[in-house]
């Protein structure tokens, strides 16, 4: 299945766990696999376009069980996109995401957090393996 990301940072923000530029090198990298990668500066993208990416992360969050609400803020998401940057992985045609990263997982009765970097590093994984 052909999947597309889309990358949201705030270039006047420091991100808090994560390391922006890192991350932008292997969103090209990625690109050139195959993955269509869009990357989004929240700085300079209208309150309207933030507010249906949050609704598509706040979807993909509930709808495979992804827990986001210490990663983005309790309520009204308000480091979405800002101090805590977001990917967002989307299948092919799809509305709502496959998964956001980071978020928060019980596998076998065990939280895990995902970051962004482990997002990218397993959609590269899947590259590698198709």
């Amino acid at each position: 299945m052909r999947k597309r990301v889309v990358f949201v940072y705030d270039s006047t923000v420091k991100a808090w766990h994560a390391d922006i530029e890192s991350i932008l090198e292997k969103l090209e990298v990625l690109n050139a696999k195959g993955v269509a990668c869009e990357v989004l500066d929240a700085h300079g993208v209208g309150k309207d376009r933030m507010e249906v990416l949050r609704k598509d992360a706040l979807g993909a969050s509930v709808q495979h069980h992804q827990r986001v609400g210490k990663q983005f803020g309790r309520g009204e998401w308000s480091n979405f996109g800002k101090e805590e940057p977001a990917l967002l992985v989307y299948g092919e045609g799809k509305e709502i995401p496959l998964v956001i990263y980071p978020h928060e997982k019980t596998m076998r009765h065990e939280r895990k957090d995902f970051s962004v970097e482990d997002g990218i590093s397993i959609l590269l994984a899947e590259c590698s393996t198709s």
